[in-house]
């Protein structure tokens, strides 16, 4: 297979966000250089970002993406507008219990407060978040706690039995380390790249796991 020139990734890298709907209206540069995507410009929302992020990292050849894309707002919503616009958000998306997440607002920046059971709990709460209009950025501070004191043993059990009975992932060898902070470790080999991301996606998802560490090799 041919590899692909930078000029090559980089339309397809403008036709990727060009065609999310969350990125919406968009002053973005795109230049990519050896695989290295940087975006920059300007965008409304931090949604608007992150999916131009994600748009850019999904185009075939892009090794990494720089996101250096500001968001302004051109109405300058106060802090306090943008707090209640953040709550909302979280109590109206089924994905967030907003009995366990909340947030205070300074300078534009959402702080997320309280506790989830695991990282993708987190990361949702933050993609949620991220729709709030005014928000530049978000901080979780977060507590990672499944409400009840881990056993790191029981914890390894759950992501090895969560990785062993994916219908849709097939491992080579993937081990599975914890450590007492509550990172969990994934080596190994698998198959694809999807694979490898399914596996971190899959082991984020286990009540407990306070950050999930990929040194996974792909064919390897």
């Amino acid at each position: 297979m041919a590899t692909l020139t930078d000029d090559a990734i980089e339309r397809q890298v403008e036709q990727a966000i060009g065609l999310d709907p969350r990125v919406g209206v968009f002053d973005v540069n795109i230049q990519v250089l050896r695989g290295v995507a940087r975006l920059e410009g300007i965008v409304e929302s931090l949604e608007a970002k992150r999916a131009a992020g994600e748009a850019a990292a999904r185009v075939p050849g892009v090794r990494r993406v720089d996101n250096m894309l500001t968001v302004e707002d051109p109405r300058g919503l106060k802090s306090l507008d943008i707090e209640h616009a953040v709550e909302n958000a979280l109590e109206n998306d089924p994905a967030v219990d907003p009995r366990d997440v909340g947030a205070r607002v300074e300078d534009s920046v959402a702080h997320l407060v309280g506790h989830v059971d695991s990282t993708a709990e987190e990361d949702a709460a933050v993609r949620v978040a991220s729709r709030a209009e005014g928000v530049k950025e978000i901080v979780s501070e977060l507590d990672i706690s499944p409400g009840r004191d881990i056993d790191w043993t029981d914890l390894k059990n759950q992501v090895v039995d969560a990785l062993s009975t994916a219908d849709d992932l097939i491992p080579y060898t993937i081990d599975v380390e914890v450590e007492t902070d509550g990172r969990v470790v994934l080596s190994g080999s698998v198959a694809t790249r999807q694979d490898c991301r399914r596996a971190v996606e899959i082991a984020r998802q286990v009540p407990g796991a306070k950050e999930v560490v990929n040194r996974l090799q792909v064919g390897g």
